[in-house]
């Protein structure tokens, strides 16, 4: 994606410190909120159908994929 859309899906952030991110997800659109902003800074669309609900998260390979206080609640 970062391909097709380059500096679409970077948040001004501090890459090495904490922020505060809320994920809010109604298929087939999942919206990415950051440091308890309004507006999303990421609205994605599902790529493909999956048989169940799933979550996933990807960390870039320079950071360690530190995560603290991590709540899912369902619908």
């Amino acid at each position: 994606m970062r391909k097709e859309n380059p500096g679409a899906y970077e948040a001004a952030s501090d890459p090495n410190g904490w922020l505060h991110v809320r994920v809010k997800g109604h298929s087939p659109v999942v919206r990415m909120y950051v440091n308890e902003g309004d507006s999303p800074v990421l609205q994605a669309h599902q790529l493909r159908p999956t048989a169940s609900d799933q979550l996933g998260f990807f960390v870039a390979d320079n950071l360690d994929g530190s995560l603290v206080n991590l709540l899912v609640r369902g619908p």
